[in-house]
């Protein structure tokens, strides 16, 4: 699994097969490298895999990282104290992608087959708001500045703290095409991104868009 840095510790899951793969925590020597905690005892471990390796979100001094199916949100600063549950999803869908995004986590979830929501949850007091939700799949999760980004049946869309709101930035060139939003790449608060449609005549049509997260941008 891939190991991350959050503050001066770097963090990585193992399996030491009595424990099962749970959260480890090194600061690059052997003295200094050990088992953070038991979360789920057993040889069974309590991490979640999602699309081939789980993740750890380094959030400042915290790594964030999802156990119990995908249904628990977990914050550890390295130490057994300091590794505790912050939200648990009531939804029987697991959710499957975590971002930092300034102070909050953003997350998404299953409401149901056909529905899911983004939500923001405060790093420090666990406060969870919903974002949005939306009919069809949402994911994608991407920071670009001050701007979260993330897609759905309908585009791609933007939310601001600052504004408060979600917006939906996909360009509107009438064709009636479709997006390939695979291709979001952040680079600096810039947005950037393939769309692919047919024109007026029927002609199939690649281009190169960008977006500072607003309607005229």
């Amino acid at each position: 699994h891939k190991m991350v840095t959050a503050g001066t510790k770097t963090f990585f899951f193992a399996n030491d097969i009595t424990h099962g793969s749970e959260l480890w925590v090194t600061d690059g020597t052997t003295e200094g490298t050990s088992l953070v905690k038991d979360i789920q005892a057993g040889p069974l471990g309590s991490t979640l895999s999602v699309y081939g390796g789980t993740r750890l979100i380094p959030s400042g001094e915290h790594v964030f990282f999802l156990v119990g199916g995908g249904k628990e949100i977990w914050k550890s600063d390295g130490t057994p104290n300091g590794t505790v549950l912050m939200h648990t999803l009531s939804s029987e869908y697991p959710q499957s992608e975590l971002i930092a995004f300034g102070d909050y986590l953003v997350f998404t979830s299953s409401v149901s087959e056909n529905e899911m929501s983004i939500h923001r949850m405060h790093t420090h007091t666990g406060e969870v708001r919903t974002i949005r939700s939306t009919d069809g799949y949402s994911g994608n999760l991407t920071v670009a500045g001050d701007t979260l980004y993330w897609s759905e049946p309908s585009g791609i869309w933007a939310w601001k703290e600052t504004l408060q709101t979600a917006v939906n930035v996909t360009p509107q060139d009438g064709g009636g095409g479709y997006y390939d939003l695979r291709n979001m790449t952040a680079v600096d608060d810039t947005l950037f991104f393939v769309n692919s449609s047919y024109d007026s005549q029927g002609g199939y049509q690649i281009a190169l868009w960008k977006t500072d997260g607003t309607q005229a941008g």
